[in-house]
């Protein structure tokens, strides 16, 4: 299967991509742990989410939920998008910092979506 890309509604400058690449995820929440000097790193847990990929214009290319553990993916042409991350519940916390991320022809980028709980 092929995606049909087209730029400026252009059909000269239409790209053929393979429908193989993409992005890949997995969505966590650090445990709560308040920090302290000597202590051990807190734990993550997987955590269902709700995923917007942007391209660099801004513009939602594609959307999806993370499962019950923490686990998406997303078929994409290849280019640099933004992903931005947002809890089910629409509460300021746990939140998310949007990254970048570059996708190449052919190939799945993996990445880790890690929200933090705001407990400290």
């Amino acid at each position: 299967m092929l995606i049909t890309v087209c730029t400026a509604g252009i059909l000269a400058s239409c790209a053929t991509e393979p429908a193989n690449s993409g992005i890949k995820g997995h969505v966590t929440v650090d445990a709560g742990c308040p920090e302290t000097m000597d202590s051990t790193p807190c734990s993550q847990i997987p955590l269902p989410a709700h995923i917007v990929i942007r391209d660099t214009s801004g513009t939602t290319v594609r959307e999806a939920t993370s499962n019950g553990q923490g686990e998406f993916q997303l078929e994409l042409p290849a280019g640099t998008y933004e992903l931005h991350a947002a809890n089910l519940s629409g509460a300021p916390l746990p939140a998310a910092s949007p990254q970048q991320v570059v996708i190449e022809a052919g190939s799945i980028t993996e990445v880790n979506v890690a929200f933090d709980s705001g407990v400290r």
